[in-house]
């Protein structure tokens, strides 16, 4: 096996130079040194002990990825899109799945920690959980930023994503349709699935139906399971008593598999989408471009909130002048994406 000692003498150069250039301890050597040394190593097939190197540089050169589901949307596109950002910057990533569950988050934060990784980064789900383990975590000095957490202000570095702006778009878009009598199935409020960004999507719900002065009736709401196939099976129930007791017109879904029940049990109720009946999403998954219409949805920037919550990781580790923990937090809107399933004028 190649050593430091093979390198430094292909290179004409001496071992300390060669060392210099591994731990790039600029300001040791020029430019063309580099490159001299850098062909030596492959010449000789040197491989550089990692272990060694992160001891001299006091850092891993690795992260920390805390992900609530690997193969959930828009989850695995937030992972693919963050560690684009730290793998470019020359960092590997371990990634741990957390399931939206607090045990899970705080023995994958422990192991983090044995590991030595250089920061987190922690792409959450908004439920209401505990945040004792963060802050417990945070006291080591290993930066962290989290999306999606809506954790208070000051404790970490943090993107959050605004869920009202785009329900309010999608009620601006079926009022001027004509829609009058429009219902929204939404995710459990309370208990243990509980989440932040269900709760704003309702919110932005009902603001939406003010601002267009139509009416809100409790009867027009229904709350669905959390899940995937749940979210299917108890959309369609819930979907069923909406349309044939209470004879709304449009219903609006907090997520996109709740829609594609909606959808199902509109279809097998004999109307039409959108004609009979308008039927939106939220989160812009595959789901809504396998219907035919093409469901209207909302599409939430996690891609973006990761890859700037990556860069803000690279920053606080850079130790910048900007690199002050805590103090940083970013707030994306949502955006409606207006397809078939909605657009139909009525009279």
């Amino acid at each position: 096996m190649a050593t430091l000692h093979d390198v430094a003498k292909a290179a004409g150069v001496s071992a300390t130079t060669v060392s210099y250039v591994i731990n790039n301890r600029t300001g040791h050597y020029s430019d063309a040194t580099r490159i001299q040394v850098l062909k030596a190593m492959k010449s000789v097939g040197y491989i550089p002990n990692s272990v060694a190197r992160s001891l001299v540089l006091n850092r891993t050169e690795t992260f920390g990825i805390l992900l609530s589901s690997i193969l959930d949307e828009p989850f695995n596109r937030a992972l693919r899109a963050g560690q684009s950002v730290l793998n470019k910057a020359g960092y590997d990533v371990i990634v741990t799945e957390t399931q939206s569950n607090v045990d899970r988050e705080q023995q994958a934060l422990a192991n983090m920690l044995s590991r030595r990784v250089d920061g987190i980064l922690f792409i959450s789900g908004s439920r209401h959980m505990d945040y004792g383990h963060i802050k417990e975590f945070l006291k080591s000095g290993t930066p962290m930023v989290v999306v999606n957490r809506y954790l208070p202000e000051g404790i970490t570095d943090q993107v959050i994503i605004d869920n009202k702006v785009g329900v309010r778009e999608i009620i601006a878009h079926l009022a001027a349709q004509g829609h009058e009598r429009i219902g929204c199935l939404h995710n459990r409020l309370q208990g243990p699935t509980a989440s932040m960004a269900n709760k704003q999507r309702v919110e932005g719900y009902l603001e939406g139906m003010r601002a267009a002065d139509l009416p809100v009736n409790e009867n027009w709401m229904a709350s669905c399971a959390f899940g995937n196939d749940y979210g299917v099976q108890s959309g369609s129930e819930a979907a069923r008593k909406l349309l044939t007791e209470e004879g709304l017109t449009a219903l609006v879904c907090v997520n996109d598999f709740i829609a594609a029940g909606a959808y199902r049990t509109a279809v097998s109720l004999g109307l039409r989408v959108p004609d009979d009946v308008a039927v939106t999403g939220h989160d812009n998954t595959i789901l809504t471009r396998y219907h035919t219409p093409e469901i209207t949805s909302v599409a939430q920037p996690i891609t973006e909130a990761s890859a700037q919550a990556a860069k803000r990781l690279l920053t606080l580790v850079g130790g910048g002048s900007s690199a002050k923990p805590g103090q940083w937090m970013q707030v994306l809107p949502t955006t409606s994406i207006i397809r078939a399933s909605s657009t139909y004028q009525r009279k």
